[in-house]
């Protein structure tokens, strides 16, 4: 079962048992201070380029018109998330996690 919900604060209680976030706050502050509040859990944080420079483990761009991204595996793998080696493949970039 999938349930999308949407949250309205930064609060670590209220965050508490989501799997995947696509963050994107009001603003570049609002989305910064929630991908903080999502590292500190096991949850797959997703960002957007148009939401500020704050970047979760994965971030779509826009690069020469197309929609690509760049993951932060080193960021997964800390919070004991596995990325599929398919996916990372496409990745413009990958930060790598250390061995």
């Amino acid at each position: 079962a999938v349930a999308v919900r949407r949250f309205a604060s930064t609060d670590p209680e209220a965050v508490a048992g989501c799997d995947i976030a696509f963050v994107a706050g009001a603003n570049e502050g609002t989305t910064g201070r929630m991908v903080d509040v999502l590292r500190r859990q096991a949850t797959l944080t997703v960002t957007d380029a148009r939401w500020g420079r704050a970047r979760g483990m994965i971030h779509f761009v826009v690069a020469d018109g197309r929609v690509r991204f760049h993951i932060d595996e080193a960021a997964a793998a800390a919070r004991g998330i596995a990325i599929s080696s398919r996916l990372l493949a496409l990745a413009v970039d990958v930060k790598q996690r250390t061995p």
